[in-house]
């Protein structure tokens, strides 16, 4: 699952590092390792269950967490959502065959364990038999089914659906071509799971840890219709929380699931997540002792809260915030523009000076620390002929070159945002910059997140700000939501049916050389008509009390708080 950002997975099967920011204030690191041909077993996990139990018990603390987030998504549909605002729900309500662990290995979860065929095609998950709804209903490979099936519908049209394209027949069905029963993830009985891919897909459990392969409870999604998933009535889960209450505009309401499969190990009786837009109210809410944690720390405090606070941590994201173009509309159609427009921004002072953090410049579309094989995919990739600096002079001759000469006659530009203070700053940085550079005028508007979410995809926009986080640590991953059909291809209307076939290529190809080769062409064809104007890979730095433990954030940007717990409040 890859997350549309304002402003998901760490790979084990990949030889990479994987790491969590834990509730204890320790960063924890493993190298992840290949495995294929192999069976996967779950551990038990009780002595770090044990300790967290008689500490939360001990402590006497009410087990209550109030966490501030920055807005609120379109919804919580866990097979059909692409926001990142959504995420601390769904991370915390759903759980797949598989989850992250705290070190950043893959763990059993629904499936206790699997096997993998020789060929790498087959994957037979054994399912956990004490499993239940959190309306006590029996939980069973069937949900699955229906769950992968309802993913790869084309009447759902879900933003998660190419993760189905993998499997036999879940592609075809997607298009119209093939029937749900055709797809080849079946039940082999109520307990075991049984997935046959056209190819072996080195990333595919990394691939499955993603909420949105988990399954939904095919009763209430049934009898809520489209609404089910902002109805706390039917809206069913299998994690470790439940709904209380969603009260849209203020806050959500989770409540320990006692029929989750490991309840006897959650301590936290009640999550609220409180809707806080404003950064610094939400910091000052954590400063006073309202709120227990905050989503986000104002740039403009990072340094400050960094050295002052205990609260403060810092976590770097599989992501990259880039500007998108709509390529449907002149002159953004002319790819000299766009070049013009990217080569004129100065990233660094954007980093530095606007947003005041450490954030890396970005140069192409995947972030860091993607791996094919052993080979970094953005140091073999390259800059593109991206700078950190304005590359000013560049910037000029390019855009003289497609008929605008000091920018004469270039109509003025609609910079369109969500409604967020930071990335306000940044639209701000960028109009100034396209001014002085390229003498071009911008109209900046904002929207909030799901009223901006919604024109963007209607391509009602010249540029816009968005980004993508979350989803496998492969470079793939990333790359093919811009193929044709995809999301991040109908936001900016950008289509090319070479790009398209060297995706299918990359994920299907059993040679990692081949693999990394088909991806850098790709993505250099992405570049070069620059639907996306890339701008920094990001770090996450939010606020979360001493007191609350026991929780950890991947570089997918979840925080998992199963086994957290308020201690010495």
């Amino acid at each position: 699952m890859k997350k549309w950002i304002c402003a998901l997975m760490a790979t084990v099967m990949l030889l990479g590092v994987a790491t969590a920011c834990t509730g204890s204030g320790t960063p924890a690191t493993t190298t992840a390792a290949a495995s294929t041909g192999t069976t996967a077993a779950a551990s038990t996990g009780t002595t770090a269950a044990a300790s967290t139990d008689t500490t939360a018990a001990a402590s006497g603390d009410v087990q209550k967490l109030i966490y501030g987030v920055v807005a609120e998504p379109q919804g919580f549909d866990p097979g059909n959502s692409g926001e990142t605002y959504a995420i601390p729900v769904l991370v915390n309500c759903f759980v797949g065959l598989a989850k992250i662990g705290e070190d950043g290995t893959t763990q059993p979860a629904c499936a206790e364990s699997w096997d993998i065929s020789d060929d790498g095609m087959t994957y037979t998950f054994h399912l956990r038999k004490d499993m239940k709804w959190s309306d006590g209903s029996v939980l069973n490979a069937n949900d699955f089914v229906y769950s992968w099936r309802r993913i790869a519908s084309p009447e759902l049209a879900s933003t998660s659906a190419s993760s189905m394209f993998h499997i036999v027949g879940g592609e075809e069905y997607f298009n119209g071509e093939g029937k749900a029963e055709d797809m080849m993830a079946v039940a082999v009985d109520d307990y075991t799971f049984e997935v046959t891919l056209k190819y072996p897909l080195p990333y595919f459990l990394d691939l499955i840890r993603g909420y949105d392969m988990g399954p939904v409870h095919q009763a209430s999604v049934e009898a809520g219709g489209d609404t089910w998933h902002r109805n706390a009535d039917t809206y069913v889960t299998n994690g470790p929380f439940k709904v209380r209450a969603f009260e849209f505009g203020k806050q959500y309401v989770l409540e320990k699931n006692e029929h989750y499969y490991n309840a006897a190990n959650v301590q936290l009786e009640e999550i609220t997540f409180r809707i806080i837009g404003d950064n610094n109210t939400g910091m000052t809410a954590v400063e006073t002792g309202e709120i227990d944690g905050y989503d986000k720390v104002p740039d403009a405090e990072v340094t400050r809260m960094k050295m002052e606070s205990p609260a403060f941590h810092s976590k770097s994201m599989l992501s990259t915030t880039y500007y998108l173009v709509n390529v449907t509309k002149e002159p953004f159609n002319d790819p000299r523009v766009v070049w013009a427009l990217a080569k004129a921004l100065d990233r660094e002072s954007i980093i530095k000076d606007v947003l005041l953090n450490v954030y890396e410049p970005a140069f192409g579309i995947a972030p860091l620390g993607m791996m094919v094989g052993d080979v970094d995919f953005r140091t073999a990739a390259g800059n593109y002929g991206l700078s950190a600096n304005a590359q000013v002079e560049e910037a000029k001759q390019l855009l003289a070159d497609a008929g605008y000469p000091n920018g004469e006659g270039f109509p003025t530009i609609r910079l369109r945002y969500y409604t967020n203070d930071s990335v306000k700053k940044v639209v701000e940085a960028m109009q100034q910059m396209w001014q002085e550079n390229l003498n071009i005028k911008c109209e900046i508007t904002n929207a909030d997140w799901q009223v901006f979410f919604a024109e963007v995809l209607a391509l009602d926009y010249d540029i816009g700000a968005m980004g993508m986080s979350g989803g496998v640590a492969h470079p793939a991953s990333y790359l093919e939501e811009f193929v044709t059909g995809r999301t991040g291809n109908e936001m900016t209307g950008w289509s090319n049916a070479r790009y398209d076939e060297l995706l299918k290529l990359a994920v299907s190809s059993a040679d990692e050389d081949k693999t990394l080769e088909y991806l850098i062409e790709a993505e250099g064809l992405l570049m070069a008509d620059l639907s996306n104007i890339p701008i920094y890979h990001s770090s996450k730095t939010f606020l979360m009390q001493p007191y609350v433990q026991g929780w950890y954030c991947t570089n997918t940007n979840y925080i998992f708080y199963e086994n957290a717990y308020i201690s010495g409040k």
